[in-house]
């Protein structure tokens, strides 16, 4: 395997050029599709399935294939997350539709175990891919916005998926009067919450931080993560989301850090500056959110009011069943129709939450494995930190569609997150040193 760099497993240098080729190829196509939720593939007549699915399910067969080391890891936290919400079938009042809503949930995962996978062994092809989605997301927001005043929903064509609310059915208000862009995502709120995570991510590779597997940056590639970070969030404000928040405390957590590092080196003036400047646009994008929608604060909003009757109907839902029930949980398709009947709502408005009433007390322990895991490695790594907090926020808060694959995909990073040993020099941009075994 030649010599390793002091506390990793696998030097990049050992693996095949046509092999690292191959992967290249298929994580940019992963990454591009899982940031892609339409079109939906006409197989069956309610699978929501995407092209992100049937690749991300190709690069399981590949690692499958290779005998890869993650497989195992794969495998445990793919198993360890659908077991709790296959128990509830057993004993639910609809079986069937709790079965159906657990298969589709394994599904979704797909795009978790394809980025444990393929993001350490072509990180920067798998971040290529993701910034060419975001740059499609983002054009097309932009054609929306001019499309509105021609009575037309750009891209309408490809908003075609059984997964997600129905674009012709709300067609003719939306245009009226919403007026919202959201790229190629089902709505404003999926597209910030989908996007939130990695725009944490592409802001601490513009502003100098150490990327997981890729390190500090070129200046090129900076540069490049500036515009793909700019174009995101530029969707997620014109669309007029509260999930803005998403994004919002992951970066002001990472610019915090910046400023407190430069803060200790003496870099008075900057560690002011930066952290102000960002708190105010952040804050100021909100007030524009806002004042848009017509409403004076988030407790006021039709939207968050939802989520959070939600919230709270889940807690009374488990409130008044057997124990058994809080223990090991509902069912996915019964803890929808519970909440709907309590508070009135579409739904649950909360990945998380929806997950934990699935799955109960047994679901709640696998959160809490997934939480050990990801922290057990970290060595003060703001970037991951803050990156882990837009994640969270954007299963809990902002949305509650599981098809969201760029969600999983960045659940599959934070459970695979590399560190860098102490004293270890800092991998190079085109071929990094890692810990995640490649094959």
């Amino acid at each position: 395997m030649g010599a390793a760099t002091r506390g990793t497993s696998v030097v990049w240098d050992a693996v095949p050029a046509a092999t690292r080729r191959g992967d290249a190829v298929m994580a940019v196509l992963v990454a591009f599709f899982i940031a892609m939720p339409y079109p939906g593939l006409t197989i069956g007549s309610n699978t929501g399935l995407t092209l992100g699915h049937v690749l991300s399910f190709l690069a399981l067969v590949l690692a499958y294939a290779r005998r890869s080391r993650v497989v195992p890891l794969v495998s445990w936290i793919t198993g360890l997350a659908v077991f709790p919400v296959l128990l509830p079938v057993i004993a639910s009042d609809s079986p069937v539709g709790n079965l159906n809503a657990a298969v589709a949930f394994s599904i979704h995962l797909f795009a978790l175990g394809a980025t444990i996978y393929l993001f350490p062994r072509a990180p920067t092809a798998f971040l290529g891919g993701l910034i060419a989605a975001i740059a499609v997301h983002a054009l097309v927001g932009f054609l929306q916005v001019s499309g509105f005043d021609r009575g037309e929903i750009v891209g309408e064509a490809l908003l075609v998926n059984p997964s997600f609310a129905n674009v012709e059915v709300t067609r003719d208000a939306y245009v009226q009067y919403i007026r919202r862009p959201f790229g190629l995502f089902p709505a404003p709120s999926a597209a910030a919450a989908s996007l939130g995570p990695w725009v944490v991510l592409l802001l601490a590779g513009a502003t100098g931080h150490v990327l997981p597997a890729l390190g500090r940056l070129q200046a090129r590639a900076r540069c490049v993560c500036a515009a793909a970070a700019a174009a995101a969030l530029w969707l997620i404000i014109a669309g007029e989301s509260g999930g803005l928040i998403s994004a919002g405390l992951g970066a002001t957590l990472l610019f915090l850090a910046s400023a407190f590092n430069r803060l200790r080196r003496g870099g008075l003036l900057t560690a002011l500056i930066v952290p102000a400047a960002i708190f105010a646009g952040l804050y100021f994008a909100l007030e524009f959110i806002l004042a848009s929608r017509g409403v004076q604060s988030l407790a006021l909003n039709a939207s968050w009011q939802d989520r959070l009757n939600s919230i709270v109907a889940g807690q009374e839902v488990l409130s008044d069943r057997p124990i058994l029930d809080l223990l090991f949980g509902i069912g996915l398709a019964d803890s929808q129709v519970a909440v709907m009947i309590v508070s009135g709502a579409g739904g649950i408005h909360s990945a998380s939450v929806s997950y934990l009433l699935g799955s109960g007390v047994l679901g709640a322990l696998v959160v809490c494995l997934a939480m050990v895991w990801c922290i057990k490695p970290w060595q003060l790594d703001w970037v991951r930190v803050a990156f882990g907090v837009a994640l969270w926020a954007s299963l809990t808060a902002v949305t509650g569609y599981y098809g969201l694959l760029l969600l999983w995909g960045a659940l599959g990073l934070a459970l695979v997150w590399p560190r860098r040993p102490e004293g270890a020099p800092l991998p190079r941009t085109d071929r990094p040193a890692i810990r995640v075994p490649l094959h």
